[in-house]
């Protein structure tokens, strides 16, 4: 997406380790593994949410849940910014409320 590019520019500039996933990547087997394999400090989301969801690819023509409360433990002590629809409402909160 556009408005992250500087953002990835920067973080890239400064030494900081980015990792980009995009479809067909944006998996939630594969999200979650990079989660807890690696060191990951910022989490930029940008994709289609609801208060309740994020979604990652579609497959067999729906999209998979990528964040949902279930997995909300996994941001702990993370900065995450999710740029979708409504998740700010209740997913948001679940997140902050792990940290």
């Amino acid at each position: 997406y556009v408005y992250t590019k500087s953002l990835k520019q920067y973080a890239e500039k400064e030494g900081i380790s980015v990792i980009t996933l995009e479809r067909p990547r944006l998996r939630k087997d594969i999200f979650e593994g990079i989660l807890r394999k690696t060191k990951v400090e910022l989490l930029v989301c940008n994709g289609h949410g609801t208060e309740e969801f994020l979604y990652g690819d579609k497959i067999g023509g729906k999209e998979e849940t990528l964040i949902a409360g279930e997995n909300s433990k996994l941001f702990k002590g993370k900065i995450v910014y999710i740029r979708a629809c409504s998740t700010a409402a209740y997913l948001g909160k679940m997140i902050v409320k792990e940290d």
